[in-house]
């Protein structure tokens, strides 16, 4: 049984990584160019 909660756990943050990957890329693409050229 603590190895099905374990998976059940893992599938969840996997889950909850790709929604952060996702809303990561989602707000870059909006970041203009020179942004990203700049030196700080």
């Amino acid at each position: 049984m603590e190895n099905k909660a374990t998976v059940q756990e893992f599938n969840r943050f996997l889950s909850i990584h790709e929604q952060l990957y996702l809303q990561t890329l989602e707000l870059l693409k909006d970041v203009p160019d020179d942004v990203f050229e700049s030196t700080p």
